[in-house]
C-alpha cells in the first residue's frame, strides 16, 4: 500500500511529463523542418545545461527524506530552502554563460546556417527559465523524498497540460507566433511549477505525511 501510494502518482507525473512533450513534439514538426531542428537543438542544449538542476534535486530528495525519517522536521525544510538557495545560485551563472554564448552553442549542432537565429532565439528563451526549473526539480525532490508526490504530480498536470500544451497551441497556431510562442508557454509553465510547488512547501503540511501504513510499521516491528 505504501509503495502504490508513492508509486501511482510519480507515474502518472512521468506519464504526463512525457505525453506531453510527444504532443508539443508532434505540433512543432508540423511548423516544418527548421521549427524542428531548432527545437531539437534548443532541447540538447537545455538538457545539457540543467545537469547540475537533477544533481541538486537528487540531493534535496536524499536530505529530505532522510531527515524526516529520523524524525527531524525542522532539519528537512533547512535541506530543502538551503538546496533550493545553492542549485539556484549555482545555475545564475550557468545560465548568463550560456546566454551571452548561445550562438556559438548552436553552431555546434545546426547543420544549416538558415536556422541559426531562430535556435539561438528559443536557446535564449529556455535559457532564461533555467534556474526556475532549478528550482522546480530541487522542489520536487524535496516534496518526493516527503512522499508528497501527489502534489508534484498535480503540479506536473497544471503546468504541463494546461499551460505547456493548450497555451503553446494558442501562442503557436492561434496567434501564428510560430516556435517562439511554444517555448514561451514552456517558459510559463516551469514558473507555474516552481510556484505551486513552493505554495506547498511552505504550508508545511509535507512535514506530517503519514507514508508507512500500519501493516508496514508491524512488519518492521516483527523484523
Amino acid at each position: 500500500r505504501s509503495i502504490f501510494k508513492i508509486g501511482i502518482p510519480s507515474s502518472i507525473e512521468q506519464f504526463v511529463r512525457q505525453a506531453s512533450q510527444i504532443i508539443i513534439t508532434i505540433f512543432v514538426a508540423a511548423l516544418g523542418t527548421a521549427a524542428l531542428e531548432a527545437n531539437e537543438i534548443a532541447l540538447n542544449i537545455n538538457n545539457l545545461a540543467i545537469m547540475p538542476g537533477f544533481g541538486f534535486g537528487v540531493a534535496s530528495l536524499t536530505l529530505v527524506g532522510q531527515s524526516l525519517g529520523a524524525d527531524k522536521k525542522d532539519l528537512a525544510s533547512k535541506y530543502a530552502k538551503e538546496t533550493s538557495i545553492l542549485g539556484v545560485v549555482l545555475m545564475l551563472p550557468i545560465s548568463i554563460i550560456s546566454f551571452i554564448f548561445a550562438e556559438p552553442l548552436v553552431l555546434l549542432y545546426a547543420d544549416s546556417k538558415e536556422i541559426v537565429p531562430l535556435a539561438v532565439l528559443i536557446v535564449r528563451i529556455i535559457i532564461i527559465s533555467q534556474p526556475i526549473l532549478t528550482l522546480v526539480l530541487i522542489l520536487a525532490g524535496a516534496l518526493r523524498g516527503a512522499g508528497d508526490t501527489i502534489w508534484v504530480m498535480i503540479a506536473t498536470i497544471i503546468g504541463n497540460w494546461f499551460v505547456r500544451v493548450v497555451l503553446g497551441i494558442l501562442l503557436g497556431y492561434v496567434l501564428n507566433i510560430g516556435l517562439v510562442g511554444f517555448y514561451i508557454a514552456i517558459l510559463i509553465d516551469i514558473v507555474v511549477r516552481a510556484f505551486i510547488m513552493l505554495l506547498r512547501l511552505r504550508s508545511g503540511k509535507w512535514k506530517h505525511l503519514k507514508v508507512i501504513s500500519r501493516k508496514d510499521k508491524l512488519i518492521e516491528v516483527l523484523d
